[in-house]
């Protein structure tokens, strides 16, 4: 859903949509998150949903609890709930390096294709003697992006 190529079976992911904006690294990835948000807002879109992979967040943390952090001592980061600038951090490794993404949520859905999402629960064996359960989700899906603009490609590093 954020990388595909759209080849093959591969959905075309939010990355590869024609008409994405680019946030281009600024500073660190505090700032150039802020500066996606703004971007977006100057369009009118309300960016609530940040994907960042692990090692990028990581390294947001680190910056706001660094000897820097007095430096940032306003940013509004809530580690616990993972929220910066008052978006809920995502974590992925669909990314690729230095990456992440920012979004308003209306700009995008992920669709089922045909009638159904077929879901089995198994819980048989030795599954039932170890108190467990497999599940198995099963359906045809899509990615439909509405307002491209409404999602912006941060760059978190040099």
């Amino acid at each position: 859903m954020i990388g595909g190529d759209g080849t093959g079976a591969h959905l075309t992911g939010l990355l590869n949509t024609s008409g994405v904006q680019i946030q281009a690294f600024a500073t660190n990835a505090l700032t150039s998150i802020r500066k996606a948000i703004t971007a977006q807002e100057t369009l009118g879109y309300e960016p609530s949903v940040l994907f960042i992979s692990p090692a990028d967040w990581e390294a947001v943390e680190l910056l706001a609890t660094s000897d820097d952090a007095i430096a940032f001592r306003v940013v509004p980061i809530d580690l616990m709930e993972r929220e910066l600038w008052g978006l809920r951090a995502v974590l992925t490794t669909a990314l690729p390096a230095k990456t992440a993404v920012v979004l308003d949520p209306s700009a995008v859905s992920v669709d089922v294709v045909g009638a159904a999402v077929d879901i089995e629960w198994d819980t048989s064996g030795e599954l039932f003697e170890r108190n467990q359960t497999r599940v198995r989700v099963e359906g045809r899906f899509g990615v439909s992006v509405y307002r491209p603009e409404a999602i912006v490609k941060v760059g978190t590093a040099a």
